[in-house]
Parts: C-alpha cells; sequence; structure tokens
C-alpha cells in the first residue's frame, strides 16, 4: 500500500519528506529529488543542508514558520512559499505543508513530516502579469526611445534566472549599437557594443527567433554554442537568451539577456519572455509612428519657416494659437501675441470690423479678409488674408494665411494666400490586459475601468465576446480558438465601451500553461487615434501636392548632392523641361557651369546655416526666354535623426515689386524732406516721461531753442495754463480718445507766450507709448486778425488690389468656386458665376473644342493668351495659367486669369510708335547716326548717312568714327 501511494504521489507532482528531531535526519520521496534534479546520495539529510538551499530572501520568513508551529500547542501545520536551489543552480518556487505527528512525554517534537509542490508556473504567471502591469504604467508617461528601450531591458530582467543583459537598436547601416545595459562589466560591454552588419550575430537578429543557450542544456535550449563563445566565458555568463524584436517585418531591436548565478534559463521564463516579446513590439510599433509623426511636423514646420507669408491659427473666439516666424519675426511680436485676440494685430479703428469678420468666417459666409495688419512698431501692412476652417491639435480651428500686398498695389496684383496646415494627432493609451481560460472567461485583467468603463464586478460576471458588437463576434472567437490551437493570434476589431461606444482596438493573445491549464495572455490597445492620424497625414500631403502644383512660385527639392527630387510646373517653365526630365539631373545638364556653380553654392550656405537662407538671382526661362528677378529662399531638410535628407528651394517673381520698392524709397526721402520743411510744427512726446523724443525745425524756430536744448526738456517746461499733473491727466485723455484737437499756450525761450493750435494722436513705437503733436502759432488770429488754416494733414490713399482672377473648374467644366476679383473681370457678382461653363467666357473656343483641348484634368498643365466675355457682352484680352488638381480625390481644373487687355494695348502702341519711329528716321535727308562711345562704332543710321558718303549699309556697318574723320 506505502509503494502504491508513492506511485500516486509522485505522478501528480507531490513530494513527501519526513524530519526526525532527535537525530536531525531528513527523509524525501524520489519526486522531490527528480524535481530538485539531484541524485539519493546526493539529498541533503539534515535540516542546516536543507536551509541552505533555500534563497538568502526567503530563509528568514521560513524559519519564522517553522519556529512558531513548533512552539505552538496542539497540532499546529505550517504552510510556507519560498524558492529552493535545484542542482543545476536554478531557484524553483515551492510551497511546503507540514505539521509534527510525534511527540515525546515532555511536549518536545520527534518526527515532522510535509508535502513539497512545485508553484513555479504559478510564480512566473504572476510575476509576468506583474512585470507588464509596470512596463504599462511607463508607457502612459509617453518615455521617448533611449528610456523605452531602457524600460524594455529593465521588464525582461525582472523575470527570474536573469541578472544582466543588453539592449540592441538598429542602425543605418544594417549593424546594431549597444544602448541600454544592465549587471554586467563595462570591459564586456566593450567588447560586444557594436554587431555589424555581416556579423553571426546580426543575422541571428534579423531571423527574428527566440534563442536560448544554457550551460546545462535542457530541452527548450536552441543553440547550446553560443555560451561558448570567449568573451562569454571570460565574463563569468552561464547562460543566454537572445530576443529579437522585429517591427512590421524589420528586425529593428534585440535584447541579449544573460544568467551568470544559474546555469539553466527555466522554460518557464522564455515563455514569459516570448509573451513580453508582443507587449516590447507593440510599445515599439507605437513610439516609431510618434517618431514619424514628430518627422512630418519637422518638415512642415520648416516650409512654413521658408515662406515669407504670415500664417495664423486662432480658436473658434478668435483669439490666437499659433504662428509662423514671418509673424514673430517680421511684424516683431516674438510670442507676445499667443492667447490674444486677432484682432490685436490689426489697426485700433479696425478691430471692429475684424470681430464681425470672425464671426462672418466661422458662419460660413466670409474666407476672405482684406484688413491691414500693424507691426509692433505701429507700422502696417496691406495684405490680402485668405481663412478656411480646419483643425488644430484634434479641434476646430481658423486658419488664415496673410501675404504681403503692399508693393503690389500700384499694380493691382493680387498675391494669392494658400492656407497650409497638417492634422498630425497621435496619442497612445496603455491597453488593457487580460488572462482568459479556454471557455473565454477572465482570470486576471487591469485598465478595463479606466479605459472601457467596466467595474472589476462586472468583468467577474462577463465573457470576452460580451465587449465586442454582434458584427466583431466572429473574426473575435476565431482569434480566440487560433490562439489556442496555433499558439498564438491577433485581431483587429471593434471595442465596445461601457457607454456604448465602438473604438477601433488591436488585441493580440498569446497560449500559456500554468498549472497543466491552457490560458490566453493578451493585451489590446486603442488604434483609432494612429488610424485618424494615417487618414489625416494623407489629406495633409494631397493639400500640400496640390498647394505646390497650382502656386506660381517656383519649388523644387534636391538631394544633398545636388541632384533633383521633385519641381512643381513653374519651375519646369524655368528649364523647359518636364517634370520627369528634370528629376534624377542636375543644375549643370541644364545651365552653363559658372551659374549652376552659383546655385550649388547657394545650397551649400543653405545646409551650413542649418535654416532658412535667402538670395536674389536673375533667371532666365527656357521655355519662353523672359528674364525676371527672384527672390529665392533654400532650406536644409532634415529626417527625425536630424540626418541631412535634401535642400528645398521656393523661389518668388520680385521683379515688379523691387521696382516698386525702389520708387517707395524716392517718396519716403520726399516725405522725409516735406516733413523737414513743413511751416507747421511737429514734435514726438514720451508719455512716460513726457519728454520730447522729437522736433523738426520748425519747433526750433518758433519757440526759439535749439534741437539739443528741447530734446533735453519736457512739455510741462513750455506750458502755460497746465502744470505735470493736469497734463498727465490730459494725456490720459488723449490715450483714451485715441486722438484731440484743442488750443494751448507755450512760453518760448525769450518768455514770450504763443497761442497754438495742436492736433494730438496716441501711437506705440518700439513697445512705448507716445503722443504725436502738430501745432501752429494762432496768435495773430487770437488778435483779431484773418486767420490761415494751415494745419497739414498726411493721409495715405490705400487703394484695393484685387489681383489676379482665380477659379475652379469641375471635370465637367462647370464653374465650382470664383474669387472676388474673377468676378469683377466679368462683370458677374461671385455667387451668379457658380454653375456656368468655360465656354460662356470663352470667345475663340467652342463647348467641342474645350472638352476635346482639356479632357482630362490631371494632364493639364498649360499657360495661354484667350479672350472672355463679360456679362454686359464686352471682350476683355486675358491670359490663363491651367492646371489639373485632385482636391479631396475629385479632379478639377485650376485656373489663374489675368486681365492683359492693357498690356496688349501697350504692347500694340509702342510697336506703332517704333514703325513711325522708323519710317521718320529712314526718310530723313539729314543723316543721322548712333554712336558707341565707347567704341566709336556705328550702331544705328539711316539710309541718307551711308548715301551722304559714298558707302553701302554693309560698308558703313563696318566703320568708325575715326574711320571717317577725315572724309
Amino acid at each position: 500500500m506505502q509503494s502504491q501511494l508513492d506511485l500516486v504521489l509522485d505522478a501528480v507532482g507531490i513530494g513527501i519528506w519526513e524530519y526526525d528531531h532527535v537525530t536531525d535526519s531528513c527523509v524525501c520521496n524520489p519526486y522531490l529529488c527528480v524535481l530538485l534534479g539531484y541524485g539519493l546520495e546526493q539529498i541533503p539529510t539534515c535540516l542546516a543542508a536543507w536551509l541552505d538551499l533555500i534563497h538568502p530572501d526567503d530563509l528568514p520568513d521560513v524559519q519564522v514558520h517553522v519556529e512558531a508551529a513548533l512552539r505552538a500547542a496542539g497540532n499546529p501545520r505550517h504552510e510556507a512559499e519560498y524558492r529552493l536551489r535545484a542542482a543545476d543552480g536554478r531557484w524553483i518556487w515551492v510551497c511546503t505543508r507540514g505539521g509534527v505527528v510525534r511527540w515525546d512525554v515532555a511536549g518536545r517534537p520527534l518526527l515532522t513530516v510535509g508535502t513539497l509542490t512545485d508553484i513555479s508556473e504559478r510564480k512566473h504567471a504572476e510575476l509576468l502579469l506583474q512585470t507588464q502591469h509596470e512596463f504599462s504604467g511607463i508607457l502612459a508617461e509617453g518615455p521617448n526611445r533611449e528610456m523605452l528601450l531602457e524600460a524594455i531591458l529593465d521588464s525582461a530582467l525582472h523575470l527570474p534566472e536573469l541578472d544582466g543583459g543588453g539592449g540592441y537598436w538598429r542602425e543605418p547601416d544594417g549593424g546594431y549599437r549597444l544602448v541600454a545595459r544592465r549587471g554586467l562589466s563595462a570591459v564586456f560591454f566593450a567588447q560586444v557594443g557594436y554587431l555589424a552588419v555581416d556579423s553571426p550575430q546580426a543575422d541571428m537578429i534579423r531571423q527574428g527567433r527566440l534563442r536560448c543557450s544554457c550551460a546545462s542544456v535542457r530541452g527548450h535550449c536552441t543553440d547550446s554554442r553560443l555560451v561558448r563563445e570567449p568573451e562569454l566565458i571570460e565574463e563569468g555568463i552561464c547562460s543566454l537568451v537572445v530576443l529579437p524584436i522585429h517591427v512590421g517585418g524589420e528586425p529593428i531591436a534585440c535584447l541579449n539577456l544573460a544568467s551568470k548565478q544559474v546555469g539553466v534559463v527555466g522554460r518557464l521564463t522564455v515563455t514569459a519572455l516570448e509573451t513580453l516579446a508582443r507587449h516590447f513590439t507593440q510599445a515599439l510599433e507605437r513610439l516609431l509612428a510618434q517618431e514619424e509623426t514628430a518627422n512630418q511636423r519637422q518638415n512642415l514646420a520648416g516650409l512654413f519657416g521658408a515662406i515669407n507669408d504670415y500664417l495664423f491659427v486662432l480658436d473658434l473666439d478668435g483669439r490666437i494659437l499659433h504662428y509662423n516666424p514671418a509673424v514673430a519675426d517680421g511684424l516683431g511680436y516674438g510670442d507676445a501675441l499667443l492667447g490674444q485676440p486677432v484682432w490685436a494685430v490689426h489697426p485700433p479703428e479696425t478691430r471692429d470690423e475684424a470681430q464681425r469678420m470672425v464671426a462672418e468666417i466661422l458662419a460660413g459666409t466670409r474666407a476672405t479678409c482684406s484688413l491691414p495688419l500693424l507691426k509692433i512698431d505701429g507700422g502696417r501692412v496691406l495684405v490680402d488674408t485668405r481663412v478656411v476652417m480646419g483643425q488644430w491639435n484634434g479641434r476646430p480651428a481658423i486658419i488664415g494665411v496673410s501675404r504681403d500686398i503692399t508693393e503690389q498695389i500700384r499694380q493691382q496684383e493680387a498675391l494669392r494666400d494658400e492656407k497650409r496646415f497638417s492634422e498630425d494627432l497621435i496619442d497612445s493609451l496603455p491597453g488593457i490586459f487580460y488572462l482568459l481560460d479556454k471557455a473565454g472567461r477572465f482570470i486576471r485583467w487591469n485598465n478595463f475601468l479606466r479605459i472601457a468603463g467596466y467595474p472589476d464586478e462586472m468583468i467577474a460576471g462577463m465573457a470576452a465576446l460580451d465587449f465586442f458588437p454582434e458584427k466583431e463576434k466572429p473574426r473575435v472567437q476565431q482569434a480566440i480558438r487560433e490562439t489556442f490551437d496555433q499558439g498564438e493570434a491577433s485581431v483587429e476589431a471593434d471595442f465596445l465601451l461601457a457607454d456604448g461606444r465602438e473604438v477601433p482596438y488591436r488585441f493580440t493573445g498569446r497560449r500559456t500553461v500554468t498549472g497543466g491549464n491552457a490560458y490566453l495572455v493578451g493585451v489590446g490597445l486603442d488604434v483609432s487615434k494612429q488610424k485618424k492620424t494615417q487618414r489625416a497625414l494623407e489629406n495633409a500631403r494631397t493639400r500640400l501636392q496640390t498647394l505646390v502644383r497650382t502656386i506660381p512660385d517656383l519649388v523644387w527639392l534636391k538631394d544633398p548632392e545636388g541632384v533633383y527630387l521633385a519641381c512643381n510646373p513653374a519651375f519646369e517653365h524655368l528649364y523647359g523641361a518636364s517634370e520627369a526630365e528634370i528629376v534624377g539631373k542636375t543644375d549643370y545638364d541644364f545651365v552653363d557651369p559658372e551659374l549652376a556653380d552659383f546655385f550649388r553654392a547657394n545650397d551649400w550656405a543653405a545646409i551650413a546655416a542649418s535654416g532658412p537662407r535667402v538670395n536674389e538671382e536673375w533667371l532666365t526661362f527656357a521655355d519662353d526666354g523672359h528674364h525676371a528677378l527672384f527672390e529665392t529662399i533654400k532650406t536644409p531638410m532634415r529626417d527625425a535623426g536630424g540626418r541631412l535628407t535634401g535642400v528645398l528651394g521656393i523661389a518668388r517673381d520680385i521683379t515688379a515689386a523691387r521696382a516698386m520698392q525702389e520708387a517707395l524709397s524716392e517718396r519716403e526721402e520726399l516725405y522725409r524732406a516735406i516733413v523737414d520743411q513743413a511751416g507747421d510744427s511737429i514734435e514726438l512726446i514720451d508719455v512716460e516721461t513726457l519728454r520730447f523724443a522729437e522736433v523738426n525745425d520748425a519747433v526750433c524756430r518758433m519757440l526759439g531753442y535749439s534741437r539739443e536744448e528741447m530734446l533735453g526738456l519736457s512739455l510741462a517746461d513750455i506750458q502755460v495754463d497746465r502744470d505735470e499733473t493736469r497734463l498727465r491727466a490730459h494725456v490720459a485723455q488723449v490715450r483714451a480718445a485715441g486722438s484731440a484737437r484743442f488750443d494751448n499756450r507755450y512760453r518760448c525761450k525769450d518768455g514770450h507766450v504763443l497761442d497754438v493750435q495742436s492736433s494730438v494722436r496716441a501711437i506705440r513705437l518700439h513697445g512705448r507709448d507716445y503722443c504725436i503733436a502738430v501745432w501752429r502759432d494762432i496768435s495773430i488770429e487770437k488778435a483779431g486778425r484773418l486767420a490761415l488754416a494751415n494745419e497739414a494733414e498726411w493721409r495715405r490713399a490705400l487703394i484695393e488690389n484685387s489681383g489676379d482672377g482665380i477659379a475652379i473648374f469641375s471635370e465637367d467644366h462647370q464653374l465650382i468656386e470664383v474669387n472676388r476679383r474673377y468676378a469683377e473681370m466679368t462683370g458677374y457678382a461671385p455667387e451668379d458665376m457658380i454653375g456656368l461653363h468655360s465656354w460662356d467666357v470663352e470667345v475663340d473656343m467652342s463647348e467641342a473644342d474645350i472638352r476635346a483641348a482639356f479632357a482630362d484634368p490631371l494632364s493639364i498643365n498649360t499657360t495661354f493668351e484667350a479672350r472672355h466675355r463679360r456679362k454686359d457682352g464686352t471682350l476683355y484680352e486675358a491670359e490663363v495659367s491651367a492646371r489639373g488638381a485632385c482636391i479631396s480625390g475629385r479632379n478639377v481644373f485650376v485656373t489663374v486669369t489675368r486681365d492683359i487687355t492693357e498690356q496688349k494695348r501697350a504692347r500694340e502702341a509702342l510697336r506703332e510708335r517704333e514703325e513711325i519711329y522708323s519710317a521718320i528716321i529712314n526718310q530723313a535727308t539729314d543723316g543721322i547716326v548712333l554712336i558707341d562711345t565707347e567704341t566709336l562704332c556705328f550702331i544705328e543710321f539711316n539710309e541718307a548717312a551711308c548715301c551722304g558718303l559714298g558707302y553701302t549699309r554693309e560698308e558703313f556697318a563696318g566703320l568708325t568714327l575715326d574711320g571717317i574723320q577725315g572724309v
């Protein structure tokens, strides 16, 4: 019967032991020897030897349990869980239950018996869940790459039998760099700090399989030779686990985990590492997605920084959320505008109108704004502003782009503003973790209340499929079945929250066996933001491509070696070649070496500056030969790792703007001369100190002071009727009202008093408040004489520049959107034009002609001259640039129309004048010649000059002035 009992105990995995207190001897059954890996002759036979096998951290608690049981009265039982060292050095978790069964007459224990059970699987499962929970907490803090890799390594080293190791990350050359390290010597880490791309270790990572190598080979060991490498032996490493981590099929990282204490890594630890690998993979997937998003933001920020237009992002209350460097630097505000209402950047007298326009934009009845912008120094910038509703940081927003049109007002050219923004949002939350049995019931779980809203008591009575809508249950059930049958599976499905919402999640599961029972351990991650971000990025790319292909500016991208990667249609005209013909070539393939060297030098200058660099250059277009001055901005482009990927170029035609700038400079000089010669006295007063900051010659002449004396005085020094207190009160009233006009009395240097009439306006310059006053002597008027009203009033007329006409036609050539200028050119109201066809305004082409010439929008990229018909039937000459685009999945024609009627008339008038001039010259009886003053050669001459001297035209053309002096 005893032998049968031993067989039963061995079969169910229970060890039996006896301890004789008198002889200090221990006896155990064969199963206990097998469990610990000792032979019968090796198993400890005394209590002290058994206690030496207990883990040092667990020994004090075990001794307390045993002593308490021995001292207790009656027949107490003790129970303890602790770790025992097996023969191969591994620590095995066991549960011991026992008690005294025999005493002597004095009540002293004589014999104690008990059982010992292996609970390693349960302890490993608990440790795995704890490690997953702690790792999820780290993910919730949003770690960067370095911190995440450190956390991955630390999580793996939480498992038993592992006491050191390192984490590798793939380098651009395909090799692997050690980026995280724990528990081993610096000398060893220096030896294995880099795995070359052609090394066996790198090839092992690319294969993607977990490898286990132990000094004491076990059935789950895959490669016993690894642990016999010289550097591992020298370090004292007894066992090694290589855990590659693949993301999207790419081997991007690897964990090398070692033990210097035991000669074998247990099967349970290997299984736990395989489970954690799925968790690590998902965390790295999210990290790479976040880094890609940051890269997109950096590129867009670089593009925004490269343009000179003013870009604003507003919330629905009209407050400024973001703006580009053109606003911060060009207008001079720095960061001061953030959080301010947008009307703060408009002149005070227009702010009510600005608020009204914001309301109209929100109502969808307005998409433009023509109000000027106010610089920090009080200057004004005339702009053409276009706005669009969009999103910023996941919230509705107003996107506005303002283009400076000051220098183009006289030419009546509108610089079109294009909206550009990018919705880039990704926020991955820590996943939900669960342990299911084969019936789909929850054994362990976490985060369900915080993420999904289900309390623990509700989850305890629910099955896995209860968290999914009916449409998803078959696929989820199939994934669960595959996990139990094949070992692992994953599925994306809508997860049903407690409030009824359905959220897309990605679930992964892996089969694990604990206590002889199969379970599913898994994690679910919210992928809704990832999917939303992917859609937003695609939309942003589409909008950006449409913008680049539509704007008249030249846009191109080169790689660091100067080879073209892309360009827009405007750039194609420069080289007279299509984008397909330009890409892959350099400037040396299209222009002479000297000009190509100039272009390349500017590329290198932008790279060296590590930011946008501006230069001006004259360009000759290969397609039509025209010559124009361009302002070129070149910006180096870098990837998320800071590596140079290319140079972005944007060139804008500033020929007309430069001419206007020179004219404006002349006018400003004229204005300065007028101010200095003005008969009225003009003074600038600092509001805080009441001192004169600036005066003109008339002030000095009228009051009898020199300019230096005046700048040392304050307003109170020349006042007759007001002391400083009353003056400050009066200045405050002027500032509140904005301006004022009043009579005053000033005391001159010689003591006599002047009656003056002052016009005062409050202004702000360079962050300080001033009052500018223009006054004149009205003493004679006060004395009863006739007043001479010479008050000078400076005004600048703001002429509205409507710019070019812009229209968008559907694929069926029907108007779907026009701007105000296009409607003005054709004589229609904008809303009356919607629905018209292109042949309703085109004069020289029929419907059939237009449909044949413009059949496929995406193949159109052309500029031509045409005649258009206005609503009243009159005609005008037009230059039309037409390009195809795909906007929101719809193919359309985008046209830019310019009224060139006056331009063509001017050309015709010039041609007629040249013909008249030529006829007059050739009919003149006197000889007429045009001579180059440097070479004395004849540039032009008439027939009378040739005949009078007896030369043919060919002979005369070869003469110089010196050659005919003696004639």
